[in-house]
């Protein structure tokens, strides 16, 4: 119904901000990335999505298009609603929370607000090919950087794994590979050779 409001930041809080938008103040409620992006008195753009329920509105929205993508897929989770979405992203950014799940980070997700055990199972299970799929596009930023050919690199890590490898340890140094038009063969021997010089 809106697709993004641009306005003037009123009012700015950790988990939301007030946009006024030809004299009406729009309540957004934001992850912490979002908000902490924004000064008041600046004109910004915030991509929004209704959530309707039977005794509410809310208005959710994030500074950027691929944030608002990440917590729409967020909220696809069963047990996962408007709330816990905001809280992870506010606790992990963006880039970072869609690296984990594609490479099957359950216990790097466990470290979001909200986010337990199982929780952050259930996300890997139901999300790690849809957002291999849909968002490894995603551009870097700020140091996250999303794994070159998501399906190989996630295949490798388990094959590694397997191997008795830790994980962090293959995850630190599949990282450094460009695995595009790599088979997943050639993304283990590489990685094979760099830990034998480490």
């Amino acid at each position: 119904m809106y697709e993004y409001f641009r306005g003037v930041v009123a009012v700015l809080h950790p988990d939301r901000v007030i946009l006024e938008v030809g004299n009406i103040g729009y309540s957004i409620s934001t992850s912490a990335t979002s908000a902490m992006a924004c000064k008041v008195g600046e004109t910004v753009t915030f991509f929004t999505s209704l959530i309707v329920r039977e005794d509410s509105m809310t208005l959710v929205g994030f500074s950027t298009e691929d944030e608002l993508k990440v917590f729409r897929l967020l909220t696809t989770v069963s047990g996962i609603g408007a709330k816990v979405a905001i809280g992870a992203l506010s606790g992990i950014h963006y880039l970072e929370l869609t690296r984990m799940i594609i490479l099957g980070d359950a216990d790097g997700l466990m470290k979001a607000p909200g986010v337990g055990k199982k929780t952050a199972q259930r996300i890997v299970l139901e999300l790690r090919d849809k957002f291999s799929k849909t968002l490894s596009a995603l551009p870097e930023a700020d140091g996250f950087s999303m794994p070159k050919n998501v399906g190989v690199v996630s295949d490798a890590i388990e094959a590694m794994i397997a191997l008795g490898y830790r994980k962090s340890d293959v995850e630190k140094i599949i990282s450094r590979i460009d695995s595009r038009d790599l088979t997943v063969e050639d993304v283990i021997r590489q990685a094979l050779g760099l830990m034998a010089v480490l």
